[in-house]
């Protein structure tokens, strides 16, 4: 039998993050503040109240009990995400517990952001858990091995290790991800990968790596002959925008989000492109307008191939 509502909104929203690997900026006796798990962002704007124990991102307004953040993090997270299946998922994610009554930890207050994951090793990609998160994406499994690899990251606070896929970005670090987490080990940068064709002037801007991997998987092919740049982090398009005006390229494709932020991003990039004579900017976000983004268009309408 499902966990009762009731019976739900007595499991803390902390221990949740908690098991999610998510860790408080910040946090005192009676309140927490997370880089939200529901979007990319830098600053932590997530705030949770541990007296109440509900919820509110301050970046887009939402809040809620756990049960709305629940159907909120299935859905960022390309799940189902109606009540059922988020009480199914609370279940799942707190077995071996039971009637967790909200508490008030004594937890110091602390007001800078520590480095919380240690990169432990980086392979190929052979788990099957992460082969079946490429294949709940779209993306063939040949292309992903050639840019992305099986990361065991260990998260110092919780002392628990974490299999994720992850994009090597501009740090030497990796953006990692796995079909319940999203962070970054050894900080968060724009991953630039470049084209077969060195003479290209042509760059391909994406937000996030399942959206260039999407396009790619559609292509049918494991290499571009253009630059890439896979911002990883919508914060991250000044270091685009640093990256173009150095290579002198004559034509930017972006494949932003179609929500608030991306829609801003990309009216950002047009602004700054029309600054630099000879680059035309091409935003191809029309092409997938009834979805989110490039990922949500792939999934929903998938190429059916001999």
């Amino acid at each position: 039998m499902t966990i009762s509502i009731e019976h739900a909104k007595t499991i803390t929203i902390t221990y949740i993050l908690d098991k999610l690997n998510i860790q408080p900026a910040r946090e005192n006796e009676k309140e927490a503040f997370y880089l939200s798990p529901l979007r990319q962002e830098q600053t932590a704007s997530f705030h949770v109240d541990k007296v109440k124990n509900r919820w509110c991102d301050f970046g887009t307004g939402e809040k809620g009990d756990i049960i709305d953040f629940v159907q909120h993090f299935l859905a960022y997270t390309g799940e189902d995400s109606n009540i059922v299946d988020a009480l199914r998922w609370i279940e799942n994610m707190s077995k071996g517990i039971s009637n967790i009554n909200p508490i008030i930890p004594n937890v110091p207050l602390t007001g800078k952001i520590q480095p919380k994951l240690i990169l432990k090793s980086v392979s190929q990609i052979t788990d099957i858990r992460l082969v079946r998160y490429l294949e709940n994406r779209g993306i063939s499994l040949d292309i992903a091995t050639v840019y992305l690899k099986e990361i065991i990251a260990l998260n110092t606070t919780t002392d628990k290790r974490i299999l994720a896929l992850g994009l090597l970005n501009e740090n030497e670090g990796y953006e990692i991800s796995n079909k319940f987490f999203k962070s970054s080990v050894k900080g968060k940068n724009i991953s630039v990968i470049r084209g077969s064709n060195p003479t290209s002037k042509i760059l391909h801007i994406y937000e996030g790596k399942m959206d260039f991997l999407s396009s790619l998987t559609r292509l049918g092919s494991k290499t571009i002959c253009n630059d890439v740049i896979v911002l990883n982090s919508l914060s991250f398009l000044e270091h685009a925008k640093e990256h173009i005006n150095a290579f002198g390229y004559n034509t930017v494709y972006s494949f932003l989000d179609n929500d608030d932020a991306g829609k801003v991003a990309t009216k950002s990039l047009e602004e700054f492109l029309k600054t630099m004579p000879g680059i035309i900017h091409k935003p191809m976000n029309i092409a997938y307008q009834k979805y989110k983004d490039v990922n949500d268009w792939h999934v929903a309408n998938p190429i059916l191939r001999p």
